[in-house]
């Protein structure tokens, strides 16, 4: 997952977005280099995206935080899936009622 999130950030943020917007995606994305980082991307489902966001409330993080995670990891497993890295993009069906 790590080396997706590195990529994700070098060939995709870098060119699409804001250094501010690249900025707030790099701190999102943090989280999940944290707690799924080890993980194989191809391997990640809906139920770890899930796990992923209940471990972050559990931390005390900010509805709005949380929100920004799941925002940055939508975006970029969306690019994931549109460069045919993984086929379903796991944070759409992790629920759509996030913080």
């Amino acid at each position: 997952m790590v080396e997706f999130l590195d990529r994700f950030d070098r060939d995709w943020a870098a060119l699409h977005v804001s250094a501010r917007s690249r900025e707030r995606y790099a701190f999102a994305l943090a989280h999940v280099r944290r707690h799924l980082g080890n993980r194989i991307l191809q391997k990640v489902h809906s139920a770890d995206i899930a796990a992923l966001y209940a471990a972050l409330t559990r931390e005390g993080l900010a509805p709005w935080t949380i929100r920004a995670v799941h925002t940055a990891l939508h975006r970029a497993l969306g690019q994931a899936k549109a460069w045919g890295v993984i086929r379903d993009n796991a944070p759409a069906g992790a629920g759509s009622r996030i913080a």
